[in-house]
């Protein structure tokens, strides 16, 4: 039978371990990316620049109604849009941009 010691010299740890090393990333949703020097960092911050530019070319999108952010080539869509066709081009807006390898589309769409 396992004892409570022996949960709490492994399990504890263990979990301590694997939140380290989910908070660890460099560039997370949400959170300013100039805040690293890692070319990953680098790559994420362009790549996010890249896309907001070119989602921005529409005037239908507006400023900020659009957040983007990118970590790996993959870059998320967050905000909220009057249209599921201006949701859709968004989507290929970012999509077309040199560099994304996938996007995650959380845009709401008020109508």
């Amino acid at each position: 039978m396992i004892s409570v010691k022996t949960v709490k010299n492994v399990v504890v740890p263990v979990a301590a371990l694997l939140l380290v090393g989910a908070l660890s990333g460099c560039a997370t949703f949400g959170k300013a990316s100039d805040a690293c020097a890692t070319s990953a960092c680098t790559t994420d911050a362009k790549l996010t620049s890249d896309v907001e530019t070119s989602i921005k070319q529409n005037p239908e999108f507006g400023a900020n109604r659009v957040h983007v952010q990118a970590l790996d080539g993959v870059v998320y869509l967050r905000g909220t849009l009057s249209g599921g066709e201006q949701r859709a081009d968004a989507e290929l807006a970012a999509l077309q941009t040199p560099g994304v390898a996938q996007v995650v589309n959380d845009i709401a769409v008020t109508k």
